[in-house]
C-alpha cells in the first residue's frame, strides 16, 4: 500500500491502467477524493484528513473485488451483412463533483436479435472554480461530442446515425432553442453540438436508467459487478424503439436564466438638459474617453516628430487629462 498522502493516493490510482474506462467508476472514487485534497489544499506530501483517509482506505481494501468484473469484448459484428441496424448510444450524466459519457453499441441481426455491448466511457472531474450544474451538463454534452468523434474514427463502422441521451432538460431545451442568445461559454459548446449532430438525436433517458450516473458519481468494484447495466446498457435497449423512452417533446420550454443571457429589467434616471447640437453630437460619439486619450497620445506623437526630437517622447510625464485638452481634443476630432 502506497503512503497515506496525496502522492500515494495518486500512484495507486494511477496503476489502474484502464485507457477505454471499463472500471472508469472505481477509479473516479479515487480521484474525488484526490479533488477533495486539492480543495483543501492540502500539500504533496502531507498526511491526510481523518475523513478522507477513511474514504481512501475503504476504496483501496474494495480493489480486490475487481478481479470479479467480467467484461466481454465480443460485439457481435462479425457478420456485418446479416444485421438490420447498428448505432452508437451514448449517455451523458453529471454531478456537483465530475461528469462522464458512457457509450454502448446497438446492433440488431437479421433474426431481431439485439446485442448491447459497451464500447468505452471517459469522465472529467468537476473544475476546482465553482461551476453551474447547468454548465456541468452542457460539458457533459460535448464530451459526448468529443467521444463519438473518436470512437468512429477509430473503429471505422458506417452506422447509422448516433443517438445521444441525457437526463438533463436543459440541455435538450437548448440544443432545440433558437430563439434566445446565449452566454459565449454557452453559445460555443451549443454550436459545437449542432455541427455535429442534429436535434433528433438527441433524446431524454429518465435517471435511473442512465448507465452514466455511475460515472458521474463513481461507484466501488463490488457495485460495479452487480450493475449488469453498465457493461450491457439499460433494459430498454434490448427492446424495439417503441419501447424506448417517450421522445423529449417540452420545444416551447423555457431556457433557465443561468443559461440563457437575457437582459435584466434595470430602473433608470434621465436628466434633460438644454445644449447646443454640437454639445449633443460630442455626447453621443465622445461618452467613451479612450477615443480622446487615444487622440491625445497621437497629437503629442506628432508634435514631437514634427521637432525631431524623439527623446523628448520618451521624457513627456503622463499626466492626467486637463478640461481644456479634452475640449481641444473633441474639437479637432469633430473637425
Amino acid at each position: 500500500m502506497k503512503p497515506c498522502v496525496c502522492r500515494g493516493l495518486l500512484s495507486t490510482a494511477n496503476f489502474l491502467f484502464d485507457p477505454l474506462g471499463f472500471v472508469a467508476p472505481v477509479v473516479l472514487k479515487a480521484r474525488c477524493i484526490h479533488h477533495s485534497l486539492c480543495q483543501q489544499e492540502i500539500e504533496w506530501n502531507e498526511p491526510m484528513p481523518e475523513r478522507e483517509l477513511r474514504k481512501w482506505e475503504m476504496w483501496f481494501a474494495s480493489l480486490s473485488q475487481l478481479q470479479h468484473v467480467a467484461i466481454p469484448r465480443c460485439l457481435g459484428l462479425s457478420s456485418c451483412g446479416d444485421m438490420q441496424r447498428c448505432q452508437f448510444h451514448y449517455f451523458a450524466d453529471v454531478s456537483i463533483t465530475a461528469y462522464g459519457v458512457v457509450c454502448f453499441l446497438h446492433s440488431v441481426d437479421n433474426k431481431n436479435n439485439i446485442v448491447c455491448s459497451f464500447i468505452m466511457s471517459k469522465s472529467h472531474l468537476a473544475p476546482l472554480d465553482k461551476v453551474s450544474v447547468s454548465s456541468l451538463e452542457l460539458m457533459a454534452a460535448v464530451l459526448a461530442i468529443k467521444l463519438e468523434m473518436m470512437v468512429k474514427k477509430e473503429l471505422r463502422l458506417d452506422l447509422r446515425p448516433s443517438i445521444f441521451w441525457t437526463d438533463s432538460s436543459i440541455v435538450l431545451l437548448s440544443v432545440r432553442n433558437d430563439r434566445k442568445r446565449f452566454p459565449m461559454f454557452v453559445s460555443r459548446r451549443l454550436a459545437l453540438i449542432c455541427k455535429h449532430t442534429r436535434v433528433a438525436n438527441w433524446e431524454h433517458v429518465p435517471s435511473d436508467q442512465n448507465p452514466a450516473d455511475l460515472l458521474s458519481r463513481g461507484a466501488t468494484a463490488e457495485v460495479l459487478d452487480k450493475t449488469k447495466m453498465w457493461l450491457n446498457g439499460p433494459d430498454f435497449l434490448s427492446k424495439e424503439p417503441a419501447a424506448w423512452p417517450k421522445k423529449f417533446i417540452d420545444c416551447d420550454g423555457e431556457v433557465p436564466l443561468e443559461v440563457s443571457d437575457r437582459c435584466k429589467m434595470v430602473n433608470t434616471l434621465s436628466a434633460v438638459t438644454d445644449c447646443t447640437p454640437t454639445e449633443c453630437l460630442l455626447n453621443q460619439y465622445f461618452k467613451s474617453l479612450q477615443i480622446k486619450d487615444c487622440y491625445r497620445m497621437v497629437q503629442k506623437v506628432s508634435s514631437v516628430l514634427e521637432e525631431q526630437n524623439v527623446q523628448s517622447l520618451l521624457k513627456t510625464p503622463h499626466n492626467p487629462l486637463t478640461v481644456a485638452e479634452l475640449r481641444e481634443a473633441e474639437v479637432s476630432w469633430v473637425k
